[in-house]
């Protein structure tokens, strides 16, 4: 092989290692703020159930808290929470779905592949307790287990690989998707630990919640929730579709209110 062909096969490589999960439209955050705009009343009820679900204080869920990093964090685990996992009608749509509609219909910022992609995403993302089997650098990937389900993920997520590499046995809880063919981190990590307890630590986890598999508000409660280890059985009192209906929510995202 030739220097030349060598150097278009590492540009290549770089190439797709610098390509996101998400188009920055569509990241939680740029989802979260879209919403906002479009029906403060939904984003505020979605925001207390949020607080609701994970148990959390409305101090620290704020702006105005003493912990700026904690409420940083829970702005973050919220969009997160809000883009992916908040259904808003009675088909299950989430906010992801309907703004890649919007993206792709309305503002036309997305083009007809992109759209398939992140319908692959929605379907495919999952959070979870990954335990770390290895994580590699200079490939950028890591070798993650679902302790919830015992299904083995190699994920490309370059940054994170060179932060973790060498780990063997650590713990990592974050939501990954199937993105442009291949898993990927498509939210901020809700925790990561290098020492090898992950399974030790996942059964505690279980044991305190009294679940198996944990929805991403379950997990957000256990790290940061104020009586972490209590089982989780809140149920949402807000029927979405009927207080304020998705179709109504897509006629305002359609006005251009954003």
């Amino acid at each position: 092989m030739t220097m030349s062909v060598c150097a278009d096969a590492i540009d290549s490589s770089r190439s797709e290692d610098a390509r996101a999960a998400l188009p920055p439209t569509m990241t939680p955050h740029a989802i979260a703020v879209l919403f906002q705009r479009a029906d403060l009343a939904l984003y505020g009820d979605a925001w207390r159930d949020f607080l609701l679900w994970a148990n959390i204080g409305p101090v620290i869920g704020s702006d105005h808290g003493a912990d700026g990093d904690a409420a940083s964090r829970m702005r973050r685990a919220f969009e997160e929470w809000f883009a992916f996992d908040c259904e808003i009608d009675e088909r299950g749509k989430t906010p992801f779905d309907l703004a890649a509609r919007y993206r792709f219909n309305v503002t036309r910022d997305i083009d007809r592949s992109e759209y398939a992609n992140l319908r692959r995403v929605s379907a495919s993302n999952r959070a979870s307790w990954f335990r770390i089997l290895s994580a590699e650098a200079v490939r950028g990937v890591l070798m993650l287990e679902d302790l919830a389900s015992d299904q083995l993920y190699e994920v490309r997520d370059r940054r994170l690989a060179g932060e973790l590499d060498g780990v063997r046995g650590g713990s990592l809880v974050a939501r990954i998707a199937m993105s442009h063919g291949e898993w990927r981190l498509v939210g901020e990590p809700l925790h990561m630990s290098r020492r090898g307890e992950a399974n030790r630590a996942h059964v505690r986890f279980c044991q305190l919640l009294n679940v198996r598999q944990p929805r991403f508000a379950d997990l957000v409660r256990f790290f940061h929730g104020r009586d972490a280890g209590r089982h989780v059985g809140y149920d949402v009192l807000r029927d979405y579709e009927r207080a304020h209906g998705v179709e109504t929510i897509w006629a305002k995202l359609s006005r251009g209110l954003m």
